[in-house]
């Protein structure tokens, strides 16, 4: 079994939106990793699809946003506040 532990965190995070209230933080991170989710299944549609590699600006927002939705819910999870 392989575990993705981004794939953990974000079904962690959107079970404890679910279940208790948590901080609006934590609802931001959950926002912005549903939408790079979304834009990374559009890119891999895209570039399956078209057969072309996608414009770098693309791949690097993605990522970017990845990474900014993680770092929210780590300052959510371990900072102060």
């Amino acid at each position: 079994m392989d575990v993705n532990i981004n794939q953990l965190v974000q079904t962690l995070a959107i079970y404890a939106l679910c279940r208790q209230a948590v901080r609006s933080t934590v609802l931001i991170a959950v926002v912005l990793f549903l939408l790079a989710a979304g834009g990374g299944a559009v890119m891999s549609l895209a570039y399956k699809w078209r057969h072309r590699l996608l414009p770098p600006w693309l791949v690097i927002a993605h990522a970017l946003l990845a990474a900014t939705a993680l770092v929210v819910l780590l300052l959510a999870a371990f900072g102060a506040g």
